[in-house]
């Protein structure tokens, strides 16, 4: 194997652009892998995470909604309002069902999935509640309705906005935990990135001071012969360690000062 010296200065230029971008190859490609990370964390975030939160504030609000079209089916007494209020609780059976269905599979911890569970006993209760105050109004016996309403459905649906909130407090926590990773991520990859700089440029000036050291050396010492030889001093020891373009030189003029002899 040819010793660093021996190479010819080309193939030591070569070496040193090949050393550097070899370095910035490894930087964009550890640069791109650590974003593609970051991206993902930050589309889980929004894709998942955000999701979650709205269909959750959109269960809420829906519960409550319902509270208060119950309530007012037991104040209302004309046909058309019975019918608006039990339309509306129909159209909110309806979103509920459709929110939860898509929240149920995206909780991932244990303590989502259990207040998921206790809200779902909790909804079929409410939902039994409501029903049978909504009969009561619809017969315009409204008196019995508010009963039910304040006695049976309000208990529940408090129940039922405890374990929503429940669920707020579990994604608040993984949101906090996804949020801690992303950042750990941001750092991570700041500080790789900063790493494979500082080590390129370190390559750079240490390949530059060798490639530089290699030629300033023996260049010097040839113009050093080169005046000792036009001075007529040829008794001088001309020694050759290397096998590049500059040994090379320092070797012609070692034979050339053997003829002038």
């Amino acid at each position: 194997m040819k010793r660093f010296s021996d190479m010819s200065i080309g193939g030591r230029l070569g070496l040193a652009f090949g050393v550097v971008i070899a370095l910035l190859l490894v930087l964009a490609v550890v640069g791109y892998t650590r974003m593609a990370l970051i991206e993902e964390q930050v589309q889980k975030f929004a894709k998942e995470n955000v999701v979650k939160t709205t269909l959750m504030a959109n269960t809420r609000a829906l519960t409550l909604d319902q509270a208060i079209a119950i309530r007012n089916l037991g104040l209302v007494s004309s046909d058309e309002d019975n019918r608006e209020q039990a339309q509306r609780i129909s159209d909110n059976w309806r979103k509920l069902e459709e929110a939860m269905g898509k929240l149920d599979p995206m909780l991932v911890t244990e303590a989502g999935r259990a207040a998921m569970g206790r809200m779902k006993t909790e909804m079929a209760a409410f939902r039994k509640g409501i029903d049978k105050a909504m009969a009561l109004g619809l017969a315009n016996k409204n008196d019995e309705a508010i009963k039910v309403t304040f006695d049976e459905v309000r208990p529940v649906q408090r129940r039922v906005v405890e374990e929503i909130n429940a669920l707020f407090t579990a994604q608040a926590k993984l949101n906090e935990s996804d949020l801690a990773a992303a950042e750990a991520a941001f750092a991570n990859a700041i500080w790789t990135m900063v790493g494979i700089a500082a080590f390129a440029v370190f390559a750079a000036m240490l390949m530059g001071w060798l490639i530089t050291r290699s030629i300033t050396r023996p260049v010097g010492e040839a113009m050093s012969v080169a005046q000792s030889i036009a001075k007529g001093q040829l008794d001088m020891a001309i020694d050759v360690k290397s096998r590049d373009e500059t040994g090379r030189l320092l070797e012609a003029m070692r034979d050339m000062v053997g003829v002038l002899k």
